[in-house]
């Protein structure tokens, strides 16, 4: 499973990635002054420059990435020589990466006559870079499943102009590190003698990304979703629940799944439901809803003792002490579960929720 969810998901600033080792480069003197200026406002943080790259679950050897969006080629070390790129390490869920596109767009579309290739790079699954591609509709070379780490790569978003000569022109972090860049652009030296820019719209090669059935797909949509209903854009009724019911159920396991490798999407999908949990009670649709899918996932008995938890948790807000139908389902929970991790929260909903009430 990609680092999706495993990730810090800061809406702000850069986005860490923890346990990465950093160092700093040296830039071309006619920077010194700008290089000063961006340290001062701390912004500019700088990465060593590594030929010696080494990615997982390459399609090809050399390939630095695994499936390449937008290109007509599996990119090499060696096909990138003589040329103007501009490198750029991302996440999907990552607000600054997403806010950047439309400004990466533009750089391509407006450079690729002198030989500019925008190539952004994820360890993130094709499936996933494919829905977040054409989501976003991204006009620039991707390649899915690298490896930041061999990069060096310690946050996101992290730009890198690399000229033709192979000189580092600027390497940083944030909107101004890709002002920087933008700046040296507008002025030319980066691209003088450059090659062919590697873009080539809608092309996909590598391992292409299989659209049925797999778990990684909606993952990028949860979080769309789950951005939708921090900013209390939720609607008065239970039909914008849909999507994360849906989520949430084709990760389910088969009866022939030997491993439960939905677990932790299942898991996040149960936590997107807390910013509704804190405002069903105006709304009686949403209270109803919330209820049947409570009782639908107990019934399912959720292999995952955490979802299982949550899951019970849920009937503290959408249920009341004359639900009959969900006094008797905890009952029966009650007789058959064996963790006690959940058997604690089910314990605790029918003494908050059902102690002292009259039950037929």
């Amino acid at each position: 499973m990609s680092g999706f969810f495993k990730a810090n998901r800061a809406t702000q600033g850069n986005v860490r990635i923890p346990h990465l080792l950093q160092t700093r480069t040296r830039l071309p003197g006619l920077l010194i002054a700008v290089a000063i200026a961006l340290v001062v406002i701390g912004a500019a943080l700088f990465v060593v420059w590594d030929h010696r790259w080494s990615v997982r679950g390459s399609s090809s050897p050399g390939s630095l990435a695994v499936t390449w969006f937008n290109s007509d080629r599996e990119i090499t070390q060696e096909s990138l020589r003589n040329r103007a790129v501009l490198w750029v390490w991302f996440g999907t869920w990552c607000a600054p990466c997403m806010k950047a596109v439309d400004e990466l767009n533009d750089l391509q579309a407006h450079y690729k006559s002198m030989g500019l290739t925008v190539l952004a790079l994820t360890g993130e699954s094709p499936e996933l870079v494919n829905s977040f591609v054409n989501d976003r509709k991204v006009q620039y070379v991707v390649g899915a499943g690298a490896s930041p780490e061999a990069f060096g790569v310690a946050a996101y978003p992290h730009y890198r102009l690399v000229q033709p000569d192979g000189t580092t022109a600027w390497d940083g972090q944030g909107e101004v590190a890709l002002a920087a860049i933008k700046l040296l652009l507008s002025r030319g030296s980066a691209l003088a003698r450059p090659g062919e820019s590697l873009f080539r719209e809608g092309v996909v090669v590598g391992q292409i990304p299989s659209l049925s059935a797999n778990r990684e797909l909606d993952a990028y949509h949860l979080w769309a979703l789950v951005r939708n209903l921090d900013s209390g854009d939720m609607g008065a009724d239970g039909t914008f629940l849909e999507s994360l019911f849906r989520f949430y159920w084709a990760n389910f396991p088969s009866e022939s799944t030997t491993e439960d490798a939905g677990a932790e999407i299942r898991h996040e999908a149960t936590l997107a439901l807390k910013p509704v949990l804190d405002s069903v009670r105006d709304h009686p649709d949403l209270v109803r809803c919330l209820r049947q899918e409570a009782i639908r996932r107990v019934k399912a008995d959720d292999p995952d003792r955490y979802a299982r938890y949550r899951i019970v948790r849920f009937f503290l807000y959408v249920c009341e002490s004359s639900d009959v139908d969900v006094h008797d389902l905890l009952k029966e929970l009650q007789r058959r579960e064996k963790d006690p991790f959940v058997q604690k929260a089910i314990n605790e909903v029918i003494q908050r929720k059902f102690e002292g009430a009259t039950i037929p």
